[in-house]
Order: C-alpha cells, then structure tokens, then sequence
C-alpha cells in the first residue's frame, strides 16, 4: 500500500486572458450566503441520496473508492454542533469529481435526518428505506472503512475523508498519546482520576457554567487510531493509492492550550 498526504493537481496550464472561474467561484463560496447555499445544496443532494449509504455499497473491484464522513452533531452536547462539517465534505466530493470520481464511486455519511418514502414516493423503492445506513454511526463508519479498503491493488485509488470532533488521550508515561475521531453515536462519561494519564487537560462539559463536571468519551463508543490503522492495513492490497484527510476539532479547553495544529491525519494513516 501506498499513502499520500496529498492529491496532485493537474499540470495542464492554463491559457492567458482566461478568467479565472475557480478563484471567483472560491470567493463565492466564502461569503456568508455561498456557505449557506453550499450546505442546504449538501443537504437536498444528501436527502436526495446522491451518492450512496454503507447498506448498498458496490462489491465490484472499482477503480476510485471515496468515504466521506460529516458530522454536525445537532445540538447535543457534549460535543457542541460543528457549523462547517456539510459545507467542507461537498467541497471535498466536487475536489473527487474532478479527479473523475462518479457518485456511485462515493459513500457518504451525515447526520441528517431523510424523510420516510411514502407511497406516491418517486425514490427507487429497491433501495427501501435505508436512512439508518447514511447516518455517521460507529458501526456504519467502520463498514464504510471495510468496503473502502477491499478490491484495491495498482491502479486502484482510495479517498477518505472525516470532517467531525476528535479526542486524544495523553499519557505520562509515553511522549504519545491516543487520538480517536467522534462519530455521531459518541457517549460520555465522567472523568475517572487515574495515576497513568493526564485525562484533565483535555476534557469535555455540558455547557460552559461553573462547575459542569468534566467528561470524557466513553472508549468503546469512538474510533481509535489503531482501529482505523488496523481496518485499513489489514486489508488494503499492495499498490493501492490511498489518500485520507482529517479535518477534527478537538475540545475547546485542548485548543486553547496548545500553541500548535495537532496533525490527526499523521498519527491515524501510516505506511503499511
């Protein structure tokens, strides 16, 4: 397997005296109401099903594989709602359609909720009602990580992208830590004091009054790196291309103490 940091662009040069479309359209889609207009497009294109869920993911050795997960996480808290989730992943497939990523080629997953197909419904009632499968669950993002990792080998390429929270766990005994992703199923429980970690200087509360006790994930109920290392190189061939982005947030009072960007993507995707 081979991993990348990074997608190449193409080299073909652009002609002189040509507008520059993308760069209008990016100052577009950074204005308030082109943010706006590109989540209520992620959000009719996702209720539409667009692209596909983990319940009707294709077995066949395709060429170009995506996940995209993105988690709003709604108004519970902890974790607090995650404003830009939507509007990042639908950046990232148009990115994928560019690099001749078809919709059926592209599973993603988001915590929005689709109406239940009614009779005189138009949607294609072979699929049947599987709104439970797009959702960003545990369970669900660990199928998608499966089907993403099989059928690959040279000329295949894979793309994963997670737009949501993140947790890490340091440790006094190690210069390492922990680090996990949230999917949108995450549980909480309260800090346990222990001898080994330093558990209280990342942790999680209810809402910012005085005197919230202070949470932290629930470790079955999160990804760690480990999983996803262990999903992914137990089962991606050799000369598969393999890309992941990580786009995480981490707890607020984490943020407010480190003085750099923790690289997420650095410690969950390794060479094989």
């Amino acid at each position: 397997m081979s991993t990348s940091s990074r997608i190449k662009t193409r080299d073909s040069p652009k002609p002189r005296g040509e507008t520059d479309n993308a760069t209008e359209q990016k100052e577009k889609d950074s204005n308030p109401a082109g943010i706006q207009a590109l989540r209520a497009e992620f959000e009719q294109l996702f209720k539409a099903k667009a692209w596909r869920g983990v319940n009707n993911l294709p077995k066949e050795r395709g060429n170009r594989r995506a996940l995209v997960v993105a988690i709003n996480y709604g108004e519970r808290r902890p974790p607090h709602r995650l404003h830009g989730t939507f509007v990042d992943a639908l950046r990232i497939i148009r990115m994928l359609e560019g690099f001749e990523y078809k919709p059926g080629d592209i599973c993603v997953l988001a915590d929005i909720a689709i109406p239940s197909c009614t009779a005189d419904c138009e949607s294609d009632s072979s699929e049947g009602d599987d709104s439970e499968s797009r959702l960003p669950k545990r369970v669900n993002i660990l199928r998608g990580l499966k089907w993403l990792a099989s059928g690959g080998g040279p000329g295949k390429y894979r793309f994963l992208f997670f737009s949501g929270h993140g947790h890490f766990q340091p440790s006094q005994l190690s210069s390492t830590s922990n680090q996990c992703i949230m999917p949108e199923d995450v549980k909480f429980q309260r800090l346990q004091s222990c001898n080994d970690c330093v558990c209280s200087e990342n942790v999680w509360r209810a809402s910012d009054q005085p005197g919230e006790p202070m949470l932290v994930p629930e470790p079955l109920s999160v990804l760690w790196d480990h999983n996803i290392n262990q999903r992914l190189c137990t089962s991606l061939d050799s000369g598969t291309k393999f890309t992941a982005v990580f786009d995480v947030r981490f707890s607020i009072f984490v943020n407010a103490k480190l003085e750099w960007e923790i690289s997420v993507s650095a410690a969950i995707v390794e060479a094989c």
